[in-house]
């Protein structure tokens, strides 16, 4: 099992409830994103023109066999 992180930098005009709410559904219906331990999506920071979110997630890489393929299918 590896852990995957990458932030996501968003226009600051965009809804941050909402941007949340739809990384999360990419999570949960990416295969190779495991449920448990559960992803996650942190709100880091709030600046004058953009907003930055940072996603950590898990892989089994047995399973899926590339942490690059899952992450990709993410992005």
């Amino acid at each position: 099992i590896v852990r995957s992180v990458f932030s996501i930098k968003i226009d600051r005009e965009n809804d941050p409830n909402h941007v949340q709410k739809i990384i999360e559904s990419i999570l949960e219906s990416t295969k190779g994103v495991m449920k448990h331990p559960m992803y996650e999506v942190f709100l880091t920071e709030m600046g004058d023109a953009v907003i930055n979110f940072e996603v950590r997630f898990f892989i089994n890489i047995v399973e899926s066999h590339s942490r690059t393929e899952v992450k990709s299918r993410v992005l």
